[in-house]
């Protein structure tokens, strides 16, 4: 059993701890195969604009970025620019 849990383990590339991240947010490349781009792509509008489409991240203690999942899903609907 202990196999099993090593070999889950190591196909994450990214772990996620926080659980309260897991639920309401998204991680850069969670967002970006949502908006069909590179992950390289969100990172720059954020280095240059701030944000991306209007999105702007919230900057966790680990240095990771989380995108709010609710923004997200405004952003889909058409409701940010």
């Amino acid at each position: 059993m202990e196999l099993n849990e090593m070999t889950i383990t190591s196909r994450s590339t990214t772990p996620r701890t926080d659980y309260s991240s897991l639920i309401q947010n998204y991680s850069t490349e969670e967002l970006a195969a949502i908006l069909c781009v590179k992950p390289q792509t969100i990172r720059h509008g954020l280095c240059t604009k701030g944000g991306y489409c209007g999105l702007t991240p919230v900057k966790l203690p680990n240095r990771r970025l989380a995108w709010p999942r609710a923004d997200v899903e405004r952003l889909l609907a058409g409701g940010l620019k």
